[in-house]
């Protein structure tokens, strides 16, 4: 079992289903568009496609 771990600012009012999707970038929450390649959750969603396994997303209060 993986247990991952979180050090991001947290997903706030993106669209949900997108989240998982190839090279999708948030905004940050100055209203920037995030960093990165967006690849971080499409990745961690095939990872556990590949065990038999999901990948979601905890929401944030």
């Amino acid at each position: 079992m993986a247990k991952p771990t979180n050090n991001g600012d947290g997903i706030f009012g993106e669209p949900k289903e997108k989240v998982f999707d190839r090279f999708y970038r948030g905004h940050s929450l100055s209203g920037e568009v995030a960093t990165g390649h967006g690849l971080g959750l499409s990745i961690a969603r095939e990872i556990a496609r590949a065990r038999n396994t999901s990948a979601f997303r905890w929401p944030v209060d």
